[in-house]
């Protein structure tokens, strides 16, 4: 388990690195009006999940090679506002009702692709072939020219405004690490894989944990809106140093 939240309202969790959980990387239970945004969560079996949980903001972050889904929200989790993210998973999100919002107001500025302007969600495939990565954008805005239904068992949402790539984005797409996982087998046994995620060379498991609890015990307030920031992202350069922007 990485982040773990229970029973607390108005947290923020933000710009976290979370790697290789044998189950959740982020849990949050009965935990409302939270802003989860910049956070990398990437091979563990979920990526964030949420359980009876409502009115929270999901943005900015980056959610990839994760085995079972990138996201997951149980059918008592109303109201949350899910945007300006990147889910590159064989399942992207798992979602038991129809009433949360997963899309946001078209408006200017950097999106977590690079693109030039805010709107909802990057539907990636481990396979490169994701909606995000096959769709058509005839007027070049980074954002897709049809809406988005998910495949499979991503149900209960529409994304209107998903985002593709741009040709000259006005800052780099997020970098993830090349996943050493096989994900071409349909049918893996996540619960008992032979991957050992206590011993890895990465040392990212957890390992940046900003979260802050500031709820106090109120249970029913307003959260002023929160200005999302681009998500960090690296690069490489020749001489084969990192840097972060």
């Amino acid at each position: 388990m990485g982040i773990y939240l229970t029973n607390s309202n108005l947290n923020i969790s933000a710009g976290n690195i979370i790697s290789e959980n044998i189950r959740y990387g982020m849990w949050i239970s009965h935990s409302n009006y939270s802003t989860i945004s910049r956070n990398t969560i990437n091979e563990s079996n979920w990526g964030i999940h949420l359980n009876s949980s409502d009115n929270s903001t999901l943005s900015g972050n980056i959610l990839a090679f994760n085995y079972v889904s990138g996201l997951s929200m149980c059918p008592a989790c109303d109201n949350n506002t899910i945007f300006n993210n990147y889910l590159n998973n064989i399942f992207n999100v798992e979602v038991g009702n129809r009433r949360n919002t997963w899309n946001s107001e078209k408006k200017a500025g950097i999106n977590s692709t690079g693109g030039p302007y805010l709107g909802d969600n990057f539907w990636a495939s481990p396979g490169e072939k994701g909606f995000s990565q096959t769709a058509q954008d005839k007027d070049k805005n980074g954002v897709a020219d049809i809406k988005y239904n998910g495949k499979y068992n991503e149900t209960n949402f529409t994304d209107y405004l998903p985002l593709v790539p741009v040709s000259n984005p006005q800052q780099q797409a997020p970098y993830v690490e090349n996943s050493s996982i096989d994900f071409t087998n349909s049918s893996p046994d996540f619960m008992n894989s032979s991957t050992n995620f206590t011993n890895s060379s990465t040392g990212l498991t957890n390992s940046s944990t900003n979260s802050k609890n500031l709820s106090n015990g109120l249970t029913d307030v307003a959260v002023p809106e929160v200005a999302i920031t681009p998500v960090p992202v690296k690069s490489s350069s020749k001489d084969g140093n990192t840097t972060t922007s």
